[in-house]
């Protein structure tokens, strides 16, 4: 795993790139933070359907493999989503609750917002203003 997972207590902003991750402008870095039995995944930038959407959704089967069912999904440093990304999620959301396990978005950012809410999303994920609150949900 390209990642590090970060403990309850340690330091916000441990990440380490993927290969297809260079820092340029519409990549995407990803810090995870385990509260428990719940996962938290903080994307940056932007999720367009290139490189960075798939090592997020390689990020996020990877989880479900280790049998993470708990994932909140931190928004707060995405700038822009189109539809590619959020097909992507969707495909990983589908397989989280087939396999008995939910995600839940946290902190869009108003781009994100108003393309979930044209898009009717919103109806479809349960969406929070912060992680903190999103990780309680589940208790």
């Amino acid at each position: 795993m390209w990642f590090k997972k970060r403990q309850e207590g340690e330091a916000a902003k441990d990440s380490v790139e993927s290969p297809e991750c260079n820092g340029t402008s519409g990549s995407i870095e990803m810090v995870e933070r385990i509260e428990k039995d719940i996962v938290v995944v903080h994307p940056e930038g932007k999720i367009m359907g290139g490189d960075e959407t798939t090592t997020l959704c390689d990020t996020l089967r990877q989880l479900m493999n280790e049998g993470i069912m708990k994932i909140v999904m931190d928004f707060g440093k995405v700038t822009w989503i189109n539809s590619a990304g959020i097909g992507v999620i969707m495909g990983c959301f589908t397989t989280l609750r087939r396999m008995g396990g939910n995600m839940k978005f946290a902190s869009p950012s108003d781009k994100v917002k108003y393309y979930l809410q044209i898009t009717k999303l919103n109806t479809v994920f349960e969406i929070f203003d912060s992680s903190g609150k999103a990780v309680d949900s589940f208790h």
